[in-house]
Parts: structure tokens; C-alpha cells; sequence
């Protein structure tokens, strides 16, 4: 389902906020009450929301709380640096549930760091009691010098075989499917971490550097990247 417009920002601020009542959206957004609870029903109808601790009462039904809803899909995170491939699988609303680490090396065979990410994607889905067929969207990271409209690694650790490799199709053919996104990982990881702060994080600017066989920084300018 394609949402925008409120139905998109009363999501996100749901998936920041972890539970959050219709009163605090309607107050965040500048909203009425009614036109948040118009939007929040058609999420809940799709299935994106859940809503936790409503309750009966002879005066009626008392709202509950509302949360991204957990079980609507899985999804699976690859991290692919110089040295090793790690993958971990979540449900939609980010919880762990699996976690696997590999050695790699691209100076070795491309084929032998497309084995380890299966591999390495195959024990985190066992971990998570998750089958392929299971998961609804890759996410993947790479530390190369990546086209990412294209979807080609353009270099990688000087290697020539990583040289206008298409990295995105290959990884698409590998779990086959075509709902994969690709990324440079200096980036991926910023998203994740900025994703886990609370809400209140995403006001103002915020400065994130990562430091490993590289270094890469990502800015957030009130939220955006």
C-alpha cells in the first residue's frame, strides 16, 4: 500500500514515537482530532498501524494507544564492508530478531562475497525463524564507490573486479527479488541510528560520522538527510 500526505507523517511520527495517542498526533501535526482519526483509521483498515490498550466501558470506546504494526513484514539488513558481511532481519517495526557476522575479503573472487552474503543472510533468517520467501524488502550497505541510480559498484578496495559491477541486480538475483534498496553503508547506518533516537531528536541538526576501515558522515537538518 502507497501512503502520502497525513496518512505518510502520522506514520513516521507513529514508527519515531513507538505509541503515540491521537491526541499528541493531532497536537504534533496541527491537525484536528477528526482529521487524525480519519487517517489513523485508514492505516489501521491497511494494516500498517495496530492500536494497544483500547478498552469498553459503558460510556463508550476509549482509544488506545498506537503503534506500527510488528507483524505486517520482515525485513533483511546486509552490511557489506572490507572485511566482513554481517546481516540482521527485523520486523516492520524494527525489532531484532536475527543476527549473523562473516568474514569477506573483495580482493577475493566476487562470486566468493556474494556466497558469504547468502550465507551470512541464510543463519540471521534462521535466527529470526524466517524463510526468504518471508522477507518483503533487502536492504543493503556497501562500503565502495557506488552509482546508486544505476545500481553499480563503480570501485571497491582497488580490486578490478568490483569495476562497474552491478551490484544491485546481482544482489537481486541472489534473493530473488526485486524489492531491494542499495546504499552507500555510511549512509544506511546513519538512517538506522537516526531512525532509533526518539522523536525528539529529529528537531534541529544532528551530526553523524561513522569511523571503520573508512569514514563516512551523514548531516540531519530537522529530520532530513
Amino acid at each position: 500500500m502507497a501512503i502520502a500526505g497525513l496518512e505518510e507523517a502520522v506514520f513516521w511520527r507513529v514508527f519515531y514515537g513507538r505509541e503515540l495517542s491521537r491526541t499528541a498526533l493531532a497536537a504534533e501535526l496541527g491537525v484536528s482530532l477528526a482529521t487524525i482519526s480519519r487517517a489513523v483509521q485508514r492505516l489501521l483498515q491497511h494494516g500498517l498501524l495496530s492500536e494497544v490498550g483500547a478498552t469498553l466501558s459503558a460510556r463508550g470506546r476509549h482509544p488506545g494507544l498506537l503503534r506500527v504494526n510488528p507483524h505486517l513484514a520482515f525485513l533483511l539488513g546486509l552490511e557489506i564492508d572490507r572485511d566482513h558481511v554481517r546481516a540482521a532481519v527485523t520486523d516492520f517495526a524494527g525489532t531484532p530478531l536475527g543476527y549473523a557476522a562473516a568474514c569477506c575479503d573483495p580482493r577475493g573472487s566476487l562470486q566468493a562475497t556474494l556466497v558469504a552474503c547468502a550465507q551470512t543472510a541464510a543463519r540471521a533468517m534462521e535466527a529470526a525463524g524466517v524463510r526468504l520467501d518471508g522477507i518483503a524488502r533487502v536492504g543493503v550497505g556497501h562500503t565502495g564507490t557506488l552509482d546508486l541510480e544505476a545500481g553499480v559498484c563503480l570501485a571497491w578496495d582497488g580490486s578490478p573486479q568490483w569495476i562497474q559491477a552491478p551490484l544491485r541486480q546481482l544482489l537481486c538475483d541472489l534473493f530473488r527479488t526485486t524489492e531491494l534498496t542499495l546504499d552507500d553503508r555510511a549512509r544506511a547506518l546513519a538512517l538506522a541510528q537516526h531512525l532509533s533516537m526518539p522523536a525528539s531528536s529529529h528537531r534541529g541538526s544532528v551530526l553523524y560520522v561513522h569511523v571503520g576501515t573508512g569514514i563516512g558522515a551523514a548531516f540531519f537538518i530537522n529530520g532530513s538527510m
